[in-house]
């Protein structure tokens, strides 16, 4: 199956800094792929909102009252006009290849999900016993 038009849902909360250089990343996607790009905004106070409408008509921005990960990612799936969606978090940014990558990939294998590889960039600011840890450097 040959996908046209992409979903990019991203869920966030209460991290307006993170999600708009998120935003910026699959902006600048390069790819021939058409998509369109939607925020769940799932804070009571909508901070997402102000980062989202600087991007006009580029980016959807949908509030999601309810609390919780699961809630947001119910309503992105509804709001998504798209046959394929394709989940980026708030405190992760694309790499420029990301949407054709996992498009590809996908395209490939008839797979059903995808999933791509993650690389953790922990800010100076981390208290030092969690940039010591290698929870987030696991290695299966």
């Amino acid at each position: 199956m040959l996908y046209k038009y992409i979903t990019v849902a991203i869920c966030t909360y209460n991290r307006p800094l993170l999600l708009q250089k998120c935003i910026e990343s699959v902006l600048i996607q390069n790819t021939d792929y058409e998509y369109e790009i939607i925020v769940i905004d799932n804070d009571s106070r909508k901070t997402a909102q102000e980062i989202v409408e600087k991007y006009e008509e580029r980016v959807q921005y949908y509030f999601q009252p309810l609390k919780g990960l699961s809630f947001a990612r119910n309503m992105a799936v509804s709001k998504a006009t798209a046959e394929f969606v394709l989940f980026i978090d708030d405190d992760e940014y694309a790499d420029l290849n990301w949407l054709t990558n996992m498009i590809n990939c996908q395209k490939k294998y008839s797979a059903d999900v995808v999933l791509g590889k993650v690389i953790y960039e922990i800010p100076e600011y981390f208290p030092s016993y969690i940039k010591k840890s290698s929870f987030l450097f696991a290695r299966i």
